[in-house]
């Protein structure tokens, strides 16, 4: 459901009455750009003089995406290991509150626009900065793949076999070949021993 500038102000200020304080009013409501899955807003919380910059992420929920309750449950995990997030202040996978499932998160400033970056890479001093970006990467990464997830399964997150999961998937088709049904059968005799389950990204990039 679709709800305007206006009345999300109002709601998301009584939904950040809980983790920052009764009073809390919302100002600077703005919608960003980019985020092809994901509206994002950006604004500003006001509790008791003291003002704090957050992000807002809203969703219409569906069966591709993560629940923003999982996407929260991974960002914590994320943090705790070391990776630079945000801290997640709420999220819901409910659409009561702010008419689509939400996450809010705070305010990190940098920059995602690419050009601007590669502008930044390409300058006076651009070798040492495509090697400090080299190592955030780098770091970034490890840390979610550091993150401990054994210990608590993340909401509505399943493990699922990967050869069983793209066996049904080529049988739903209906249409195979004798390479296929060779692979398949080598991987399923083929298969590796079982590791821990581990946290990556999936869609790591600039943008």
């Amino acid at each position: 459901m679709m709800v305007d500038a206006a009345e999300l102000t109002t709601r998301l200020a009584a939904v950040l009455g809980t983790p920052l304080g009764a009073g809390t009013s919302v100002e600077n409501l703005r919608a960003l750009t980019g985020g092809a899955s994901r509206t994002t807003w950006a604004f500003d919380a006001v509790t008791g003089g003291q003002r704090r910059a957050l992000i807002l992420r809203t969703g219409p929920p569906d069966d591709v995406h993560a629940g923003m309750e999982l996407e929260a449950w991974a960002q914590a995990a994320a943090a705790a290991a070391g990776a630079p997030v945000p801290h997640i202040l709420v999220a819901d996978d409910s659409p009561a509150a702010l008419g689509n499932p939400f996450l809010v998160c705070d305010e990190i400033k940098g920059e995602t626009i690419v050009r601007r970056i590669q502008r930044q890479l390409d300058g006076p001093d651009g070798q040492a900065r495509r090697g400090r970006l080299l190592r955030q990467c780098a770091d970034a990464l490890a840390a979610i793949h550091r993150a401990d997830i054994d210990h608590e399964r993340g909401p509505g997150l399943t493990q699922q076999d990967q050869l069983v999961e793209w066996r049904e998937r080529l049988d739903i088709m209906a249409d195979t070949t004798a390479t296929f049904e060779w692979g398949f059968r080598w991987l399923a005799a083929n298969r590796p021993k079982q590791s821990s389950t581990v946290l990556v990204h999936g869609d790591f990039r600039m943008g």
